[in-house]
């Protein structure tokens, strides 16, 4: 008896506090989509800016050229030959190294050649 007692009172005890949690997350929501809107408002504004900026146009384009260029075997026939590539490997960019002395990166002559091409 006092077993079955127990059991109804956890049965019970789960029940409020499933009840209390979706109180709670009703009454926390509208303050969750403000933030949410004002987070995508804010993602928005930035994706537009981005893709009216001439200059990360002109950025990307060279980028995209170095890359072709990089890529690019007469020999090939097809194969290993490659034009573009992932946007993940902008983010590896720094990690191809030149054997100059200074040991600048990829990145590093793309920039020199995008502040060298678009100086404003």
């Amino acid at each position: 008896r006092n077993v079955k007692y127990l059991a109804s009172m956890e049965a019970l005890r789960r029940e409020i506090i499933s009840r209390i949690n979706h109180i709670a997350f009703i009454h926390n929501l509208p303050e969750k989509l403000r933030r949410v809107h004002r987070d995508l408002t804010h993602f928005n504004g930035a994706i537009s800016t981005l893709r009216d900026s001439q200059r990360i146009k002109d950025i990307v384009r060279t980028t995209l050229t170095l890359g072709n260029f990089m890529n690019y075997n007469p020999n090939a026939r097809g194969k290993g030959c490659s034009a573009g590539f992932g946007v993940e490997a902008l983010t590896k960019l720094h990690l191809s190294k030149a054997t100059d002395r200074r040991k600048s990166s990829l990145l590093d002559f793309i920039a020199s050649v995008c502040l060298k091409r678009f100086p404003s």
